[in-house]
């Protein structure tokens, strides 16, 4: 079994700028220090320069891939009309309060290990790490529910460039889409499927752009007959694209990822257009399913099926160790860069994780 006494208390760990205080400890005014996460926490739009306040190792390791593009966007929700101190504090506290659990893979076997962070999340859209565990749970969801399925298509919706704000631009593009959900040629070609909006701004207008991309169950239907019927209801677009599904897997991965791209980077670059977006997309359903696959539960929760390793000698899975703590990723991160082996192990081990590190949004 693992042993969480393996991360020792090293006597030669450079001193913490801001070492843990006792529950009964005082500053001079008379008042508890606050922890780190609570001093990043209490940090405000007001500050002159808020890298005076550094986040915790915890949050840095969790946000290192696009910090940038994150202080961009928490200065957009601090300085964004309607956006709550509740959801500006989650967004902020992402990451941190983290702690590493481990266990052994093989009983026969105790050196070998993993790990795994167990650590706050805010759940926002405009957070890329969030949104990224979000796509992974969508993916797994549509890969599970269509296995079986044949005559898949891929459909893609455009609308005009037009001088509008982006909460027009959505309101249109998704009436639009149920006007065309209800026309009798769809419903004769198409019995269901899931679709997400990608928005962005134009490269040469620079206006807001909207797309819907679609993976649908249906019969063949020709893009010109599609692409007429799109330009009825809209009235002045008219380019669609319409595919048969090739390998699930690409398709899912294509849709999905507009799950991890709330603002891309032409978006976040652009104060006013990133909170624009932020007002637009406040409880505004950009993902859904329609036609016989409603009801799919899109955020399921995948079973955890690696509970079990498979013995290719005895031809059979057996049970993984329980997980166990091992301490605080903060503690961890400062053993490793003050050279502990054992907290090196845990890091490397965290670092290898399958699934893939926080990008920036492009």
């Amino acid at each position: 079994m693992l042993d969480p006494s393996r991360l020792p208390k090293n006597p030669a760990i450079p001193s913490d700028p801001n070492p843990p205080q006792p529950r009964d400890a005082r500053t001079p005014e008379g008042t508890p220090e606050p922890s780190p996460c609570q001093k990043f926490l209490d940090r405000t739009a007001a500050d002159d320069d808020p890298a005076n306040i550094p986040p915790p190792l915890s949050e840095d390791f969790r946000h290192s891939g696009w910090a940038p593009f994150r202080r961009k966007v928490e200065q957009a929700l601090l300085t964004t009309e309607g956006v709550t101190p509740r959801r500006i504090g989650a967004f902020r506290l992402c990451g941190c309060n983290a702690f590493v659990e481990g266990r052994t893979i093989n009983p026969m076997l105790p050196s070998i290990k993993e790990f795994r962070i167990k650590q706050t999340k805010c759940h926002d859209r405009f957070c890329v790490p969030c949104s990224q565990e979000r796509a992974s749970r969508v993916r797994h969801s549509l890969l599970n529910h269509m296995k079986d399925m044949v005559d898949l298509k891929l459909i893609t919706l455009t609308l005009r460039n037009m001088p509008v704000t982006l909460t027009e631009a959505l309101d249109r593009i998704t009436r639009c889409f149920r006007l065309l959900r209800n026309k009798p040629l769809w419903k004769k070609k198409i019995t269901g499927g899931v679709w997400i909006i990608e928005t962005k701004i134009g490269e040469k207008s620079g206006e807001w752009h909207c797309h819907i991309h679609c993976v649908a169950q249906g019969k063949f239907f020709p893009q010109n007959l599609l692409s007429q019927l799109w330009h009825a209801i809209t009235g002045d677009s008219k380019i669609v694209d319409i595919r048969p599904v090739g390998a699930k897997r690409g398709a899912v991965s294509y849709i999905t990822k507009y799950v991890t791209k709330a603002a891309d980077t032409s978006i976040v670059n652009d104060p006013e257009r990133l909170r624009q977006a932020i007002t637009a997309f406040n409880g505004r359903r950009l993902i859904s399913t329609f036609g016989s696959w409603r009801g799919l539960e899109l955020m399921e929760k995948p079973n955890d099926d690696t509970d079990y390793y498979y013995d290719a000698d005895a031809k059979a899975s057996f049970p993984k160790g329980q997980w166990q703590s091992v301490g605080t990723l903060d503690e961890i991160l400062r053993l490793s860069t003050a050279g502990d082996p054992f907290a090196q192990y845990v890091v490397r081990k965290l670092r290898r994780n399958p699934r893939p590190p926080p990008t920036v949004p492009v």
